[in-house]
């Protein structure tokens, strides 16, 4: 799947997989902070935002499988760090159902912010080591 945004471009670490969910993950995001600035319906609103959360679930237990099967030695860590944040989702997802009131762009700020920087990070990280092993490379 070719990159559509720089941020897109910017993200690659060369595993197709992963590339196309971050890019999945990262598009979502757009529309959510979309449907949320133009002021699009509080159930719309909640279904993309549901999505969010869902995907970032699927995409989790994805590379999580791919850290297995690569006996990545940082798997604990990394699972951890998607534990908070589907944590955070759940949180965003339930004050707004709790709250009409609730402006969700800093949490979309927030979650756009944490997911450039862990795949900068610990993605990356992942992805070389994979990269590299399969490569014979130590």
């Amino acid at each position: 799947m070719e990159p559509k945004t720089a941020w897109e471009k910017e993200q690659q670490l060369g595993v197709a997989t992963i590339d196309s969910e971050h890019a999945l993950q990262a598009r979502l995001l757009g529309v959510l902070r979309e449907a949320v600035e133009t002021g699009r319906d509080r159930a719309v609103v909640a279904e993309i935002l549901r999505r969010v959360e869902d995907t970032s679930n699927v995409h989790f237990m994805s590379e999580e499988l791919l850290m297995r099967l690569e006996s990545y030695q940082q798997y604990g860590a990394h699972v951890e760090e998607h534990r908070k944040l589907l944590d955070q989702l759940a949180e965003v997802r339930s004050r707004f159902e709790a709250d009409p009131a609730i402006d969700l762009r800093p949490s979309i700020g927030w979650i756009e912010e944490w997911l450039g920087a862990h795949v900068k990070g610990m993605d990356r990280h992942f992805a070389s080591s994979m990269l590299r092993n399969r490569a014979g490379i130590s």
